[in-house]
């Protein structure tokens, strides 16, 4: 069935003319937030590679007072 003429359709969030719709621009809004707990994330691994290099059962008494059970 064919939308009433002038109804746009949704087509996964990219309107007619290639500019992108609602999903599009959401994804341009929080690309830099995500980037940014990207790089934290990786700074975060990075810190505690180190300190397992350094101590080992720092983070093994880390892992053990965090996980409840």
């Amino acid at each position: 069935m064919e939308p009433p003429q002038g109804a746009e359709r949704n087509n996964g969030g990219v309107a007619e003319g290639g500019n992108g719709g609602f999903l599009a621009s959401c994804r341009e809004l929080l690309r830099p937030a995500l980037d940014k707990v990207r790089r934290a994330l990786v700074a975060f691994g990075a810190k505690l590679a180190k300190t397992a290099r350094d101590d080992p059962r720092r983070v093994a008494h880390s892992l053990k007072v965090s996980v409840p059970g």
